[in-house]
């Protein structure tokens, strides 16, 4: 992983529909302060009213599983963007 420009440049494998593994490299803009890299805040409530509910009433839908979940990978994923494009930054220097 590179960070030139405010991008992020990432190689990673992908699979072809014969199967096969390929790379592509992927590029994306980054915001210059990475407190940036947090969940939206509504979606943030939701995470929380989701999980709430769970709480209280030991069960959720299907559905609202499915979405509680989603957004538990958002927040795994911004986490984990976050984290590499600091650790970039460190070694890129100022």
């Amino acid at each position: 992983m590179t960070i030139r420009d405010e991008k992020i440049t990432s190689t990673v494998p992908q699979s072809t529909l014969a199967g096969q593994l390929t790379n592509k490299t992927v590029s994306i803009e980054v915001p210059k302060d990475s407190a940036q890299f947090r969940m939206p805040p509504a979606l943030h409530v939701r995470l929380h009213d989701l999980l709430d509910q769970q709480d209280r009433t030991g069960k959720l839908t299907a559905k609202e599983r499915r979405e509680a979940e989603a957004l538990v990978a958002l927040v795994d994923t911004l986490s984990l963007l976050k984290a590499r494009v600091e650790a970039a930054s460190r070694r890129q220097g100022p």
